[in-house]
């Protein structure tokens, strides 16, 4: 029993894994070889496919948090994305924001995974754990390190909590679209990336963090 746990939790790893390795290399080589509205369109036809595909799974189109969160909580995060991406002085905060929020989810994930037992939302997503939030900060820490040190920027006190600003405003978004999932009594809202949960999975923290990083993009920056 336990080597099938094992088994199926390290094949899931690998799952996931995969997929991220290669939406950051098709990310990153787009970012930095592609004119910047290829960016856009892909900011754009992700935030379709979620409204005409997973969104109703998750909020009932006759429901009037349908027409309050649709407006509020995606199409007007999706377009600060894209406001990063087409400002000349800004742009490098969305590849900032990508490497901490992947480090953040990839660490809380695996560590949550592997010795997570208080948990952190019990009743909203209960795979997740006040060991995952350590591990994911951690990593975030790490990255962030990373960034500052290739930027030449000074590492002070701030720094800590810096990411972990980031890390609470990440965390909030990933456990609002579980609570929205859980509401819905669905495990997924769709079969994009299902490895990841949906692709909704891929945008609920960067929604959140998006919006924290263009009202400090001149701090970040």
């Amino acid at each position: 029993m336990l080597s099938s746990i094992r088994s199926s939790f390290f094949q899931e790893c690998i799952n996931r894994t995969i997929t991220a390795i290669a939406l950051l290399c098709i990310f990153f080589f787009s970012f930095f070889y592609l004119p910047p509205y290829v960016i856009t369109i892909y900011i754009l036809a992700s935030l379709f496919y979620i409204v005409c595909v997973e969104w109703s799974k998750l909020v009932p189109v006759n429901s009037v948090w349908f027409w309050f969160l649709t407006p509020c909580y995606l199409i007007f995060p999706f377009m600060i994305l894209i406001a990063l991406n087409c400002s000349d002085a800004y742009r490098i905060l969305l590849v900032h924001l990508i490497i901490l929020v992947a480090s953040y989810d990839t660490g809380a994930y695996i560590i949550g995974s592997l010795i997570g037992r208080h948990m952190l939302a019990p009743n909203i997503s209960p795979q997740k754990s006040w060991e995952g939030c350590a591990g994911g900060y951690l990593a975030a820490c790490l990255a962030q390190y990373g960034l500052y040190w290739f930027a030449g920027h000074q590492v002070g006190i701030s720094f800590f909590g810096i990411t972990a600003l980031i890390c609470l405003v990440a965390q909030v978004g990933d456990l609002f679209e579980s609570y929205l999932k859980r509401r819905a009594n669905v495990r997924h809202s769709g079969t994009l990336l299902s490895e990841h949960g949906g692709l909704m999975d891929r945008f609920d923290s960067l929604l959140t963090t998006g919006l924290l990083f263009w009202v400090l993009r001149s701090y970040l920056i």
